[in-house]
């Protein structure tokens, strides 16, 4: 009885001990301890095997649309210049922001597949306008043949100079506004600095050769001038209004004439009439408009004389003045020598969140825009408080805008048949940051021949700052009326008992 319990009580130890090595080796290998089927393995978690990575490189990848989506948009190449020295030529590329690589090189001359010696230049992230991507531009001096623009990838532009003869080069790159000089020549000039001007020369298009006409030739239909597309802005066209809507003093008016200084701004491609000499002059006839016929009315500009003005002086210089209203001064251009026309810009508020795609898309806002960080637009202190002045200021500037417009049409059209292209919108960090009623006015077309040689004479431009200066007045009257009108307020009635 004895002997019996005692191999009892010493059996179950091996057991348990057996027991414990099968628990372990269930934990560590599942698989082993409690086999399945092969459909129920790809359940279980499997180790993890690195494996090497193979990446082919596309125009499009997951990157670059990541890149896009997250809104940083690439600048753009918006125009380029050149001038020819004694022994060197200088080739101005003009950007409408900072660019995080400009990286060059050379490629050495090919006779047998007819490429001549060339200097390249990319620039990263840019992307050029569709002008300039079409085809070659000639330069045609001692040095430089032509010049090609094209897209290396997709957030590069590549610009190439085919010159005669292998030379010596080199690329600099300017701020305010961003330009890329690139000097080549046996003798190369100075290093540019930030004050350099912009030449006035444009590369021209080849021409075409004509060719005799055949036996079963017709004539092409014209194209006739331009109109306006489903795809085109915004636009108004409405009569002059005859009262506003609430009291609006007005005492003060800034007068900016845009650009100046190193921004030659558009520039006329037979006369080299520049952008900022026109709008200079025509502000200052309409200063001297406003401060002899309207009395109780002081009119001041924000750039005097020709020198370099960044938008945010501009903003300082109208706070500064404590001006009630604004009317900035410009005159447009368009790749298209058939676009003719005046149009009036007022702010378009509901877009700054989408400025990156709005700089990028559109030339004139790109040209108009530089040197401003986008983030401008929706941060900081003016942003709050133009958002709590935005439905007096808008109101008051499409007043002022309708106004103006028809008072331009209205002098111009009866001499110059000026087209109406009506009041639009546009995301102009200049009417963001005023704070104040604003409008910009493109008077003419630069790039129109007909135009262009309106603007070489004084009669034109006094016609236009009288039309300004006709819309001016009437807002000044109206403002007049409603000081004069009455609030009348209604009280509530009191209950009879």
């Amino acid at each position: 009885m004895d002997q019996t319990n005692t191999t009892n009580r010493i059996g179950w130890r091996p057991a348990l001990v057996w027991a414990g090595f099968v628990l372990a080796g269930c934990l560590l290998s599942p698989s082993i301890a409690f086999p399945c089927p092969a459909h129920a393995r790809s359940i279980l978690p499997r180790p993890f095997t690195p494996r090497p990575v193979t990446r082919k490189f596309s125009f499009f990848t997951k990157a670059s649309k990541r890149f896009l989506a997250r809104g940083h948009r690439p600048k753009q190449l918006l125009d380029i210049r050149y001038k020819t020295g004694r022994n060197y030529s200088r080739v101005v590329v003009l950007v409408s922001g900072l660019l995080s690589g400009v990286a060059e090189g050379d490629a050495p001359a090919k006779p047998g597949q007819s490429l001549p010696f060339r200097v390249f230049v990319d620039l990263t992230p840019c992307v050029p306008l569709p002008y300039w991507t079409r085809r070659a531009f000639v330069i045609g001096d001692s040095t430089i043949h032509r010049i090609r623009v094209g897209r290396n990838t997709l957030r590069t532009t590549r610009v190439v100079l085919e010159l005669r003869r292998k030379v010596r080069y080199r690329v600099t790159m300017l701020k305010s506004p961003t330009r890329i000089v690139i000097d080549v020549g046996q003798l190369l000039p100075p290093v540019p600095n930030r004050r350099m001007r912009m030449p006035l020369n444009s590369p021209r298009r080849p021409t075409r050769r004509k060719v005799m006409p055949g036996r079963n030739w017709q004539p092409k239909r014209s194209r006739g001038s331009w109109r306006h597309k489903k795809g085109q802005p915004w636009v108004i066209r409405t009569p002059d209004p005859t009262r506003l809507p609430f009291r609006f003093p007005v005492r003060r008016i800034a007068i900016d004439a845009g650009h100046g200084g190193r921004e030659d701004g558009a520039v006329g491609r037979r006369s080299r009439l520049t952008e900022k000499t026109v709008t200079l002059d025509i502000s200052k006839r309409l200063v001297r408009m406003i401060n002899s016929r309207i009395r109780g009315v002081r009119a001041f500009l924000v750039r005097r004389r020709d020198r370099t003005m960044s938008l945010y002086a501009r903003v300082n210089r109208i706070k500064q003045g404590r001006a009630d209203m604004l009317l900035s001064v410009h005159i447009n251009s368009n790749m298209s020598r058939r676009v003719e026309g005046i149009s009036t810009y007022i702010l378009h508020w509901s877009e700054r969140f989408n400025v990156a795609r709005m700089l990028s898309s559109n030339p004139l806002l790109a040209r108009e825009n530089q040197g401003v960080n986008p983030l401008k637009f929706r941060s900081g202190v003016n942003a709050l408080l133009n958002s709590m002045q935005l439905r007096t200021d808008l109101i008051m500037s499409r007043y002022l805008a309708i106004l103006v417009q028809n008072a331009l049409i209205r002098r111009t059209r009866r001499k110059y048949k000026t087209r109406n292209l009506g009041v639009r919108r546009g995301l102009f960090y200049l009417l963001f940051a005023a704070g104040v009623p604003a409008i910009l006015v493109e008077a003419s077309f630069l790039s129109n021949r007909k135009e262009e040689r309106r603007l070489r004479t004084s009669t034109y431009r006094r016609q236009l700052a009288q039309g300004m200066f006709d819309g001016i007045a009437k807002i000044v009257k109206l403002s007049r009326k409603s000081l004069k009108r009455r609030i009348h307020q209604k009280l509530p009635r009191k209950r009879r008992r």
